[in-house]
């Protein structure tokens, strides 16, 4: 008896095995079904399938689009893997690497479409509920070219937007809002491409709730002193305005400028923004290129520009490396090590007893007093600048000096720049 091959049936019954596979394979957990709201936007997929059987079917060649649909199944099922071989295809079908909540993908999604017409701004609020565990702040798409957030502690949840179109709109575009699956927020890129835009978000949420932000261009401000978990690592262009913050705070940004009340331990790093933070219970560290820093008190810092100027209140231990921004240090109680090629030096009062400091300088000016408190033996030397050391005790080098019982050391360096050290 002969069989006759039907390829295009074969084809079909194949595809539905390997879709019977993918969900077996989820309910074993081998594959993570997380990943199917990423795949589902493929699904113009079954209209090509569809045309090319029928296009093909009388030259015997139906089965050529179920073989393409199938090679697309089983990529998606490698890509709902875990592994290098799913991490590969992610790339290759341009999939996040992060899954799906699916189980409350559908009961907690809620979609808001706004339609815009040329200078018009669009207002929409709604209430978060139940209460979110964690909020994404969303703003890498290159169509909102500036984001305000504004953040407030509450014991309910809100949101508020106020969306406002940048550039020229032929007709009109949309923007969707969407509060997702897993509490999070997320902005999707306007239909239109011409269509730029520019948004506010007012939220209040508890402290419990983790705010993770990302986006390139905008400003986030925290109105209250705030202790809940934060996560800056996605920004690129952004500056933060807080009052206090009972954490750790770390920020990187290429321009933007950065001005908080507090913190325990603060890493800030930026290229043109200005820093200011009031203070940190224990560490302290900023680096800019060409904006300033003021800070008022921390107990060890270290603080580096090309061309800010720099403004210290009070320290116990100081490292500072500028080219040409002036420093200003009102107080230090421990060691200080300050370097600068064209900038001035002063040091309002210096406490140290046991400890090694150094300043050195090219052609900007020094100038140091010394506290009742300090212990210090020092060391002067300017190539052509002038030395002061009047009412000072000297000691037998040429610009040597004593304060107090000597027992720290205090070397003062310039090439061209005028040294002066006085009693406070």
């Amino acid at each position: 008896m002969d069989y006759k091959v039907d390829l295009p049936k074969i084809m079909i019954g194949l595809n539905i095995i390997v879709i019977g596979v993918y969900i077996l394979l989820g309910n074993t957990g081998v594959v993570n079904f997380g990943y199917l709201p990423y795949l589902i936007k493929f699904w113009p997929l079954i209209i090509v399938t569809s045309g090319l059987d029928l296009i093909l079917r009388n030259y015997r060649l139906g089965y050529i689009g179920s073989i393409l649909f199938t090679i697309f199944l089983v990529l998606a099922t490698i890509a709902s893997t875990s592994g290098p071989a799913g991490s590969s295809t992610r790339k290759f079908l341009a999939m996040p690497e992060n899954p799906i909540s699916w189980s409350t993908y559908w009961e907690g999604w809620n979609m808001n479409i706004f339609d815009f017409t040329p200078a018009e701004t669009k207002t929409y609020s709604e209430k978060l509920d139940p209460v979110p565990k964690t909020i994404v702040f969303d703003m890498s798409s290159p169509r909102i070219k500036n984001a305000y957030i504004i953040l407030k502690k509450s014991t309910a949840a809100s949101i508020k937007y106020d969306i406002m179109p940048r550039s020229k709109i032929e007709g009109e575009a949309k923007l969707a809002m969407i509060t997702d699956f897993d509490e999070s927020l997320t902005f999707k890129e306007p239909e239109k491409t011409d269509a730029d835009m520019k948004i506010k978000i007012e939220i209040q949420v508890p402290e419990t709730t983790a705010c993770l932000f990302r986006g390139t261009q905008g400003s986030i401000e925290i109105r209250d002193n705030w202790r809940g978990g934060l996560d800056f690592t996605g920004l690129t262009n952004y500056s933060v305005k807080a009052r206090g913050l009972e954490q750790d705070f770390e920020f990187k940004t290429i321009s933007g400028s950065v001005d908080i009340g507090s913190a325990k331990n603060a890493k800030i790093e930026t290229g043109s923004g200005n820093i200011r933070i009031e203070g940190a219970t224990d560490e302290f560290s900023a680096i800019t290129i060409s904006g300033s820093v003021i800070a008022n008190s921390f107990e060890n810092g270290i603080i580096k520009t090309t061309s800010g100027d720099i403004s210290v209140k009070g320290t116990g231990k100081i490292e500072i490396k500028t080219i040409s921004g002036d420093v200003k240090v009102e107080s230090v109680k421990n060691m200080m090590s300050i370097s600068t090629t064209s900038g001035d030096i002063m040091v309002g009062e210096f406490n140290a007893t046991s400890f090694s400091s150094k300043i050195s300088s090219i052609s900007g000016d020094v100038s140091v007093r010394l506290g009742k408190q300090a212990s210090i033996k020092g060391e002067c030397s300017s190539t052509s600048g002038d030395i002061n050391l009047s009412g000072l005790k000297r000691t037998e080098s040429a610009n040597g000096f004593i304060f107090g019982d000597g027992r720290g050391l205090l070397d003062i360096s310039t090439t061209s720049g005028d040294i002066s050290v006085l009693e406070r």
